[in-house]
């Protein structure tokens, strides 16, 4: 066992689901890398909240994920997350986005090349209002500009 695991990289290991059925969850990894795995859904995330249920940072990049789950269970399951890097995932709807208010802790959030942010039919201010609302969380909304 890894009890003092702070860091991991799990990326492109061609993994198209997790499995939350193991022994233990690993709560001292605070940062995961799962970038270029096939996962596509919120409930595969959800699951990367329980095993690692001290996460303040998490990146997904490169996967195609297509919804982020129940806005309860992100709250639930990444009380800590405070950096989440959703850049070039299948993610298009701000619907979805907007679930993100319900992560207390975050404060960078990475969507460089997300489908949502593609869209051009609302605009920047409307985006910006989404993301940090009365939460005013997100630092980083589209990847490269930091809202001050």
């Amino acid at each position: 066992r890894l009890y003092s695991l702070e860091e991991l990289h799990l990326g492109l290991n061609d993994w198209d689901f997790v499995d939350d059925n193991v022994e233990s969850a690993y709560g001292s990894v605070q940062s995961l890398s799962f970038n270029g795995n096939p996962i596509r859904g919120g409930v595969d995330l959800i699951r990367l909240g329980v095993l690692f249920p001290a996460l303040r940072s998490l990146v997904v990049a490169d996967c195609p994920l297509v919804d982020l789950g129940d806005s309860g269970d992100l709250r639930d399951r990444f009380p800590y997350l405070e950096k989440l890097n959703l850049s070039n995932t299948e993610i298009c709807g701000w619907d979805e986005l907007e679930k993100l208010k319900a992560l207390d802790a975050l404060v960078d959030l990475r969507l460089l090349g997300c489908r949502a942010t593609e869209v051009r039919t609302v605009t920047d201010a409307y985006a910006y209002s989404l993301m940090t609302g009365d939460h005013g969380a997100a630092g980083v909304v589209w990847g490269t500009m930091p809202f001050s």
